[in-house]
């Protein structure tokens, strides 16, 4: 994502890794990066406080939690419009009839306005695809951070 960023906002910016949100989360905190592109949930709790300040959401809307936060299509980048996914996988090879009920089990759950409730808490959304939209969805998914990736030169560290 922030290479995505540097792209269309003709910045250079320098990476600095962490292993994962909670660490990357205590060096912005800690003034030892100003950046942090990262998910809601990790920094919640900081934004209420107002230890950080958000400058945009990654959306196409802004969020509930945050409606005076503006999405990046608002602040002029348009491609930058995108949000974290999740899915369930299973080993190759699982049963059709096992991986039907696991879908329907899951779908079920997310339908329950508890669950829906619960990830609003967290300013997240769940929308809900078809295994056959969400397969399809990969591909242009895939194919945006492969060239970013490559034109990058981005390497495991």
């Amino acid at each position: 994502m922030v290479e995505k960023l540097e792209r269309v906002a003709d910045i250079e910016l320098t990476h600095v890794p962490y292993r994962g949100s909670p660490p990357a989360t205590m060096a912005v905190l800690a003034n030892e990066v100003q950046l942090l592109v990262v998910g809601l949930p990790a920094v919640a709790g900081h934004l209420r406080d107002g230890k950080l300040t958000a400058l945009a959401v990654t959306k196409d809307e802004r969020l509930p939690l945050l409606p005076n936060v503006p999405t990046v299509i608002e602040a002029g980048f348009p491609s930058l419009a995108i949000s974290n996914w999740w899915a369930m996988a299973v080993p190759k090879g699982t049963p059709e009839p096992v991986i039907d009920v696991l879908n329907r089990a899951v779908g079920e759950a997310l339908k329950d306005p508890s669950t829906a409730a619960h990830f609003a808490a967290l300013g997240m959304s769940v929308p809900t695809q078809t295994r056959e939209q969400f397969t399809t969805s990969l591909g242009p998914e895939a194919e945006l951070w492969a060239d970013l990736i490559q034109r990058g030169n981005i390497r495991v560290e």
